[in-house]
């Protein structure tokens, strides 16, 4: 097979299981199988695939013709300009959550940070890396998960500042009140009946531990934000993602007792993408059930 035939029946291929951009998938497949980049390829396209290129060729388009993620065939993702090891598990880095680590390196100088869902572990290492004073904790549900952020940890060479807490709720970590600098965290924030909706590279091969928020989609800031007001120093941050206007604007008034809302943050298309809060005073942490805050469906926020 020629390169240039291969990247016409390849895109076809693509476009006919509707892939949104197959011709750019195509390119990135052929990078993969031939080692060569992108210049190389369109400058020779009269170049031959070898009988073991192009099975494996086909072998990857047939993943991708699947709706298989990109980032999981090619086994890595970027993010604030470095790869992180992904696979079947673990949420893939959004380009979007680079706003969060944006605002947060805004309002943190170092200290300890503390990582909610951490996933592949990329707000993890990259506020290690960017903040080298800095120890943090990184905390997953997801064993899975796990797996891949001790992965990206270890060879970004941050494994040593950072603690992986396998946790699901505030009682799993051991942190005395008043000790943490900033928390961060990109939640699960989907309702759980809009999931069926999602489109197949999220919803066939991602996590949906990492995606499902419940009912209304508010779980986690229901567990997050009274059990922030009590770990965080005064002066420090919670920083977390949203998924709507709504959720936002919902939290901006009910963020909890001695959070005070700073602001939200935007993608680059000018969507709310999530809010800040900063640590006013002491508060006592009540253990879920007995928390004074209730957040109710984003439906009935004030704005």
């Amino acid at each position: 097979m020629r390169v240039d035939e291969g990247r016409r029946w390849g895109a076809e291929i693509l476009a006919a299981a509707g892939v949104v951009d197959p011709q750019r998938d195509v390119d990135l497949l052929l990078e993969e199988v031939l080692y060569r980049p992108w210049a190389h390829i369109l400058a020779h396209p009269e170049g031959l695939l070898s009988p073991s290129e192009e099975d494996r060729f086909r072998e990857l388009l047939s993943r991708r013709a699947s709706r298989e993620p990109m980032a999981y065939i090619l086994g890595e993702k970027g993010f604030w300009g470095r790869n992180f090891a992904v696979g079947p598990g673990c949420l893939i880095p959004r380009d979007d959550t680079e706003a969060l680590m944006e605002t947060v390196l805004g309002v943190f100088p170092g200290g300890l940070f503390v990582d909610w869902g951490t996933g592949s572990g990329c707000l993890a290492a990259t506020l290690a890396l960017e903040r080298p004073a800095s120890r943090g904790v990184a905390v997953e549900a997801s064993p899975r998960a796990l797996v891949w952020a001790r992965r990206n940890l270890r060879s970004l060479g941050v494994l040593g500042r950072v603690d992986l807490v396998h946790g699901k709720a505030p009682e799993d970590l051991s942190l005395a009140p008043g000790v943490v600098d900033l928390v961060v965290s990109n939640p699960p924030y989907i309702p759980s009946l809009r999931l069926a909706g999602l489109m197949p590279e999220v919803g066939r091969f991602e996590p949906a531990e990492a995606l499902d928020g419940g009912d209304d989609g508010m779980d986690f800031y229901r567990m997050i934000c009274p059990w922030a007001s009590t770990v965080l120093k005064e002066g420090g941050y919670l920083a977390v993602e949203v998924g709507d206007e709504a959720q936002a604007a919902w939290l901006r008034d009910h963020g909890g007792a001695s959070l005070r809302w700073q602001r939200f943050f935007y993608d680059l298309k000018g969507e709310v993408r999530g809010v800040v809060w900063k640590k006013t005073s002491p508060v006592a942490y009540n253990r879920p059930g007995s928390s004074s805050l209730r957040l109710q469906g984003a439906g009935e926020s004030r704005t």
